[in-house]
């Protein structure tokens, strides 16, 4: 759980400029979406190093 709390933090969640419940809400589903986009990036990273590790190189002849 403190991890979780450290990535919102770090995308942002340690100050809320905005005033307000409203404001405040806005902040924390921003933050929230700005770490889930970075997480789905990594795993799109990873996914596509495996496949490429997978996928064999062609291979060429020698003249």
């Amino acid at each position: 759980m403190e991890s979780a709390i450290n990535g919102l933090e770090h995308f942002g969640l340690d100050l809320c400029p905005d005033h307000g419940i409203v404001g405040f809400k806005r902040y924390v589903a921003l933050a929230v979406l700005a770490r889930h986009i970075h997480r789905l990036g990594g795993v799109v990273r990873e996914q596509t190093a495996r496949t490429k590790a997978l996928v064999p190189e062609p291979q060429t002849r020698a003249a």
